[in-house]
């Protein structure tokens, strides 16, 4: 299913606010409302290239994230320590008010199908202000993640919570994970997060993507197609190297 800020003509695309990708985990709630019963959930970003075929042996009754350690590239890691989203209208705040709004959900309507991590912390309520917000809000790239199906129940009713607060992506889905299941449980999708803000030379330049990319890593974030020349280069390569592999794997014609 594809999902983008308005549908397409000649395309099926579920209209979503999606606002840059900030909120596109309703996409997988989404999914999960007018495609019941599948054993799982698997949501990629539109700049994400994924090798389908070493997902395969990942349990599908567990909760898949990226790497659980950062890849560094080219000795480049993160800009600062320091995470600019926290302090954004989409930060540290909206986790606050989804929670709030979730802890008063389960105290209104017990027979709602909530995570029990929700119930954490209930001493700390009485004073909100010796909450422990960085314990209790989480933070990880989001481009690629899997839920089994399982937990979409509560995984709707959560995303809905958290789009309602307008929480970005990337402390929505960590957070909304570890309310649906310990960590301990979780599978880890090899992959790389190449770093680098839109425009950055590690971001723009296809150099850099296929010095990376392999075929026995499931993802690669980022891919982009839009990018003058490198994206050229790109599309030339993607059809010729990634469309023609998986093509042999599934013996598919494309006419």
């Amino acid at each position: 299913m594809f999902c983008g800020p308005e549908k397409a003509k000649n395309h099926t695309v579920e209209a979503l606010p999606i606002h840059e990708g900030y909120f596109a985990y309703t996409c997988m709630s989404l999914a999960m409302e007018k495609h019941p019963g599948y054993s799982g959930y698997l949501l990629t970003n539109d700049d994400v290239i994924l090798n389908y075929w070493n997902l395969v042996g990942l349990k599908r009754g567990k909760i898949w994230e990226g790497p659980k350690k950062p890849i560094l590239f080219k000795d480049y890691g993160m800009r600062s320590k320091k995470w600019h989203w926290w302090d954004t209208p989409w930060g540290l705040t909206t986790c606050q008010n989804a929670y709030n709004e979730l802890w008063t959900l389960r105290e209104s309507n017990p027979e709602k199908l909530l995570p029990e991590m929700i119930n954490t912390h209930e001493e700390e309520r009485a004073d909100p202000r010796s909450m422990v917000w960085n314990k209790l809000c989480f933070r990880g790239r989001s481009d690629v993640f899997y839920i089994p199906g399982k937990f979409s129940d509560a995984f709707i009713t959560l995303s809905n919570v958290f789009y309602k607060h307008r929480s970005f992506l990337e402390i929505a889905v960590p957070t909304i994970c570890r309310m649906l299941d310990v960590e301990e449980n979780f599978e880890y999708v090899s992959g790389v997060y190449i770093p680098g803000l839109p425009g950055d030379a590690l971001v723009r330049k296809a150099e850099y993507f296929w010095e990376v990319y392999n075929k026995k890593l499931a993802f690669v974030h980022p891919f982009k197609l839009n990018y003058e020349g490198d994206g050229t280069l790109n599309c030339i390569l993607l059809r010729s190297w990634i469309i023609e592999y998986s093509d042999s794997l599934s013996k598919c014609e494309r006419n």
